[in-house]
């Protein structure tokens, strides 16, 4: 099964339907790491494929302005571009790229910020759960 992390409003399911954005262990996800990586050094915690985190409303300026540094970077790459998300050690050290597509991550990236809208609305938490 391939690893997958879910962001949703914590204690918020519309309609019976998980609310959220999902990353997986591809592009999007490793692309973005560099900056959950610096926003565990600030704050403890990690954005993490097998882990969990949670941010109170108070808290989504920091990754409101995470969204923004990224959404910049994307914004001056080319339609598509490949991203590193692993090394292959046997037979010989390679690197593992996967594609990722400009409009579509501008399109992760606007859900992100959907979400952390309704989850201020609301006045929840965005939780983060790794498997």
């Amino acid at each position: 099964k391939k690893m997958a992390l879910d962001v949703t409003i914590k204690g918020l399911l519309p309609n019976g339907l998980r609310s959220g954005i999902s990353f997986d262990d591809d592009g999007y996800y490793w692309f973005m790491h560099p900056w959950f990586e610096t926003l565990a050094e600030q704050t403890g915690k990690y954005i993490d494929l097998y882990g969990g985190a949670e941010f109170s409303p108070i808290e989504f300026q920091r990754l409101r302005s995470i969204a923004a540094e990224v959404r910049q970077q994307v914004l001056n790459r080319s339609e598509t571009w490949q991203v590193t998300t692993g090394w292959q050690t046997h037979p010989e050290k390679k690197e593992i790229l996967r594609e990722v597509n400009r409009k579509d991550f501008l399109k992760l990236l606007d859900d992100f910020e959907t979400l952390m809208d309704k989850a201020s609305s609301a006045g929840k938490s965005i939780e983060c759960i790794g498997d």
